[in-house]
């Protein structure tokens, strides 16, 4: 499953508890690093990339660097962790999925700990022991199983190319259409190929960024039969062209 690669280096920005009040809204935002929430009680609700989410206790969630947060859905007063940190996507054995569950009774110590050096002048490396001991937890002692959304979405980004079709998912799966479709609109808020066109778009913006390769070959790398409905996917998802991503890139990267 995609997600953070934990054989790959972790860079600790910023943790704290944080509590909303009633009716407060997500801040609207463009994340600057990844976010890993995870909740503790009430129902922290946001937008990303067009995507409204609902994230309850005993869940969490990694927003990823880059994505557009919007802020018009409420919130049912959560209480939850945030962790600002920069991280490798990718899909490997190593990788913590962006969603999943936890015990809240397991991993409270850790977190309630991490909040409290930060807060409480603790030394970097206890804080990033913290910040480790929690990501493991996470990825190691989740007390959950694969789900059948999740297996559904790892077979279906397997291969970012060239993907199974639906009937091809349906047949691997043992499920209808129909139910492949409901079970992971109702887990990840999008159908199976919203979210393969998303994590293209990922890639894509990925490759823009740190390679010189053309916009017809980043196309052909992600799965794109032409370069038009790259253009049109792309645009969709980041609101501007590949041209003009990959200039700010080069802009941000010259500062």
């Amino acid at each position: 499953m995609y997600g953070i690669d934990l054989d790959k280096s972790l860079e600790y920005e910023v943790a704290s508890m944080r509590e909303f009040a009633p009716h407060e809204k997500h801040v609207k935002r463009k994340c600057e690093s990844d976010v890993l929430v995870m909740v503790l009680s009430g129902v922290l609700r946001f937008n990303e990339d067009g995507v409204d989410y609902e994230i309850m206790p005993g869940e969490y969630y990694i927003q990823h660097f880059e994505a557009i947060h919007g802020d018009s859905l409420e919130s049912d007063c959560p209480r939850y962790l945030y962790i600002h940190f920069r991280g490798t996507w990718n899909d490997s054995r190593t990788c913590l999925p962006k969603r999943g569950t936890f015990i809240i009774e397991e991993i409270i110590g850790c977190m309630t700990e991490l909040n409290r050096l930060v807060y409480g002048g603790g030394c970097k490396t206890e804080i990033l022991s913290c910040f480790y001991n929690i990501m493991t937890y996470l990825l190691n002692g989740r007390n959950h199983t694969e789900s059948q959304a999740e297996r559904i979405l790892k077979l279906l980004t397997s291969d970012i190319k060239d993907p199974p079709s639906l009937e091809e998912l349906s047949a691997m799966c043992h499920f209808s259409r129909n139910h492949i479709i409901n079970l992971v609109k109702k887990e990840f808020g999008m159908t199976p190929y919203e979210y393969l066109k998303r994590e293209r778009i990922r890639l894509a913006s990925s490759l823009l960024s740190a390679t010189d390769i053309s916009l017809e070959e980043t196309a052909e790398s992600c799965g794109f039969g032409d370069y038009t409905s790259f253009f049109r996917a792309f645009k969709s998802v980041r609101g501007i062209s590949p041209s003009e991503w990959r200039g700010k890139c080069r802009q941000r990267s010259d500062i």
